[in-house]
């Protein structure tokens, strides 16, 4: 049987959580055949490897494990990539689980459509580990109608990892490069490489992905993006590499959006780099490489306030947070 959708699972120490995803995956007997499940165990040292293949050797028509050395999260999005056969693919982090209902309707949506869009869009559930919930949606745009990057734009959203199953054949025909490896938030790169090469975005109604947070060692946790500052930067650099390579294939809409989600990506690099008190002279070296994109554009208030204001911007910054200003800005705009 043909499979409909690939879902790469990038598992490294996810023995506590492990299971739960798999559980989610395989609750439905009527789906279970058209999915692809792949499971990348990058070099883990827990027992998340012998818990996947209890599930393997149950389930060996649907879920296939590769075994590998540590490499990144990047390392196994390219290894899964390669070897996926789904018409799509979804990337499910292996501390995270889907819904069952929203991921019935993605693979029936890929089974009966006959037009193949090039991303299809779910809404999915921020889950905090104290019980908190958010849900991220997309309810003005019409369900199931072929739209592109124009409305995207025009509602300010952003296609996050959490959101996006796309097409096979974009990566796997159109000579993206790989991920990085060995770094964090290569996410980025796995949503924007293939922008030029998406012409057709569908979305649908129902949450697929649980994204799981809160968890103190998880590369969105404030501590972590200190540490792990230069990985951000790397991964800056490489996409602002990628698009003025490519820039020649993008639409308009397609430059907007990409250029949208690379200048927000840019501010938040600079939040951190704020948060760890780099010098102005520094900041503003940093920034001006990437002055060939409309930075004055970010959505994100303290890159405005120092392109705007230059160092006045950068001691008003400074004065704000240590009254905690933003933060009850931030309060009184929740």
């Amino acid at each position: 049987m043909d499979k409909a959708l690939t879902i790469i699972i990038p598992a490294y120490n996810v023995s506590q959580y492990i299971e739960q995803g798999l559980d989610s995956l395989i609750s439905d007997m009527n789906i279970l055949p058209l999915l692809d499940i792949i499971v990348v165990n990058d070099g883990s040292n827990d027992d998340t490897l012998s818990k996947t293949y209890t599930y393997c050797k149950r389930f060996k028509e649907s879920i296939s494990v590769i075994d590998k050395a540590n490499g990144g999260h990047g390392s196994v999005i390219n290894v899964g990539i390669k070897a996926a056969k789904g018409k799509y693919i979804k990337v499910l982090d292996g501390d995270d689980w889907v819904k069952q209902e929203g991921l019935k309707e993605l693979v029936e949506y890929i089974k009966k459509t006959e037009s193949y869009p090039d991303v299809i869009i779910n809404p999915f559930e921020k889950v905090w580990e104290d019980g908190k919930r958010e849900t991220i949606n997309f309810e003005q745009i019409e369900v199931e109608r072929s739209v592109d990057y124009r409305e995207v734009i025009r509602y300010g959203y952003t296609l996050s990892l959490h959101t996006l199953t796309i097409k096979r054949e974009i990566y796997q025909n159109n000579n993206i490069p790989e991920i990085d490896t060995k770094i964090s938030y290569d996410d980025m790169e796995y949503m924007l490489y293939p922008v030029p090469y998406i012409n057709s975005i569908v979305f649908l109604k129902k949450i697929v992905y649980e994204y799981r947070l809160g968890l103190p060692e998880q590369s969105m946790n404030p501590e972590q993006m200190k540490k792990k500052l230069p990985m951000h930067t790397k991964v800056i650099e490489s996409l602002s590499n990628y698009y003025c390579s490519k820039q020649d294939l993008f639409s308009e809409s397609q430059t907007k959006y990409f250029q949208q989600e690379f200048v927000d990506t840019l501010a938040t690099n600079i939040d951190i780099r704020l948060s760890v008190n780099e010098p102005y002279l520094s900041l503003r070296k940093f920034w001006e490489k990437y002055t060939m994109f409309p930075l004055l554009k970010t959505r994100k208030r303290k890159m405005r306030i120092l392109l705007k204001f230059k160092r006045l911007g950068y001691m008003i910054i400074r004065v704000a947070e240590r009254i905690q200003l933003f933060d009850f800005i931030g309060k009184r705009m929740s």
